[in-house]
C-alpha cells in the first residue's frame, strides 16, 4: 500500500457529492466534487441595501434575497469564506424595512399655512 501522503486530496474549497472516481491510490467519493461559490450583490451585510446572494455548485445556481421579517428588521443574506450567511438585523431609529432594505421614514410635512 503507498503512504498515505501520495494519496492526499485536498478539498478544501469543495463539496463532496455520492459518486466515486478512482484515483491511482483509491477510489474516492469525489467524481462529482463540484466547486462552490458565494456572491452577493449589496457587498455584505448591509440592511441599506436590497441584496440578492447566489450559491453556485457545478450548474446548480440558487439565489437568497434579502426581505423584510417585519416592519423594522431586515433578514440579511451575505457571504463568510464563501459560504451562506444570514441574520435578522433591526433598522436603525427612523428607518423602516420596504422592500428587502431599511429606507429612512419620510418626514411628515410640516403646515405652513398663513392666517392673517
Amino acid at each position: 500500500m503507498e503512504p498515505f501522503s501520495r494519496c492526499y486530496l485536498s478539498l478544501r474549497v469543495f463539496k463532496k457529492v455520492s459518486t466515486t472516481l478512482k484515483t491511482g491510490c483509491n477510489v474516492i467519493n469525489a467524481n462529482a466534487v463540484k466547486r462552490i461559490s458565494c456572491s452577493d450583490t449589496d457587498g455584505g451585510a448591509d440592511p441599506t441595501v436590497k441584496g440578492t446572494v447566489k450559491i453556485t455548485q457545478g450548474k446548480t445556481t440558487t439565489t437568497y434575497t434579502d426581505s423584510c421579517v417585519s416592519s423594522s428588521t431586515v433578514k440579511e443574506y451575505y457571504c463568510v469564506s464563501g459560504k451562506l450567511n444570514s441574520t435578522n438585523i433591526a433598522c436603525s431609529a427612523g428607518f423602516f424595512c420596504t422592500d428587502g432594505a431599511c429606507v429612512l421614514a419620510p418626514v411628515p410635512p410640516t403646515n405652513t399655512t398663513n392666517s392673517t
